[in-house]
């Protein structure tokens, strides 16, 4: 773990859970591929001191490999949380200003998504380098998924959940799954 407030560097030896609060101020956290570590667990909780939204934009960024990476974003208890590196990220206290990163890097990295990842922090699907797959999963009820247009890059906007970008994946894949569903 590296701060850069006073050069901080800390080596962490079988710690399974890591808590990160970088508390108020533009904060960006930083996680790389921690397979073959005994972590498991990261919590990343972007709220202020006293609780809340600090008001300045937030970064978390978890980033692949240069192989083939599959990776997953879904939510469980009002945080995003990742899958699909080695350790399962969580990330609570997302405002509208601020980001989640899935940063795949090179190699034909599959990146799914769906319904029922909390707002209002964006997502943002990375591929990276290679032909890259986002996979965005509707429910088994009726579904209303916008795909849009952003610039370069296409974005999935369900209302009341995570906007997903696609900054960088050569190929979006929509699934209503079952129920009466509008794409």
């Amino acid at each position: 773990l590296t701060r850069d407030i006073a050069a901080i560097t800390l080596d962490l030896d079988d710690v399974e859970q890591i808590g990160l609060r970088p508390l108020a101020g533009t904060d960006t956290l930083t996680i790389n591929d921690l397979t073959g570590t005994d972590t498991t667990t990261i919590d990343a909780d972007l709220n202020a001191f006293t609780g809340g939204g600090d008001g300045v934009a937030d970064t978390v960024t978890i980033n692949g490999t240069a192989a083939a990476d599959q990776l997953g974003v879904g939510g469980a208890e009002g945080r995003i949380v990742v899958s699909g590196l080695g350790a399962e990220t969580r990330v609570a206290g997302g405002e509208p200003h601020d980001e989640v990163t899935l940063a795949a890097l090179a190699g034909q990295d599959t990146l799914t998504a769906g319904i029922g990842i909390p707002g209002p922090a964006i997502v943002n699907a990375d591929g990276g380098e290679g032909a890259d797959t986002l996979r965005y999963s509707g429910t088994p009820g009726p579904d209303t998924i916008p795909v849009v247009a952003n610039g370069t890059e296409a974005t999935v906007a369900p209302e009341q959940w995570a906007r997903v970008d696609a900054p960088a994946v050569e190929s979006v894949v929509v699934l209503g799954l079952a129920g009466q569903d509008t794409i």
